[in-house]
């Protein structure tokens, strides 16, 4: 797999369009993945405040991830922004979109009633001592 830098619109353009409901980013940094040149996954870091960034994905297949892959993707809000939290909202009934968030580390931390426009979301958290996805960064 291959990481997608630079291309921040494009990718945002890409998972945007597999987000069910509006969805427009602003502000934003972006990383792709590709496998043999086509596009299988994209992060969109958004709405950041300092301590804390929201984090917003979307892939074409189950095997987009990879430890390197992850260790990346967290490296930047956690090591490169120094974030102490990465937020990430997902629709109350997105099953699988919640046990993906929750086998990657992420929290739940409470229920937004009509947070979308399709109804209730899901807050989750990670804070940057819960993710096992940098430790090796963090200690050496």
């Amino acid at each position: 797999m291959k990481l997608v830098l630079g291309e921040d619109s494009t990718v945002a353009a890409w998972v945007a369009a597999r987000i069910p409901g509006r969805v427009e980013f602003k502000d934003m940094r972006a990383i792709g993945i590709e496998r043999a040149g086509v596009p299988v996954g994209g992060v969109v870091y958004h709405e950041y405040r300092g301590n804390d960034i929201q984090m917003s994905c979307a892939s074409t297949s189950m095997r987009w991830l990879d430890k390197g892959v992850l260790r990346a993707l967290f490296a930047y809000p956690f090591v490169h922004l120094k974030c102490d939290r990465v937020s990430a909202y997902t629709g109350i009934d997105a099953k699988h979109t919640r046990q993906f968030l929750e086998r990657l580390g992420f929290v739940q931390e409470g229920v937004i009633r009509r947070g979308f426009e399709e109804g209730d979301c899901v807050l989750y958290g990670m804070l940057v001592e819960e993710c096992k996805w940098i430790k090796e960064l963090q200690h050496g």
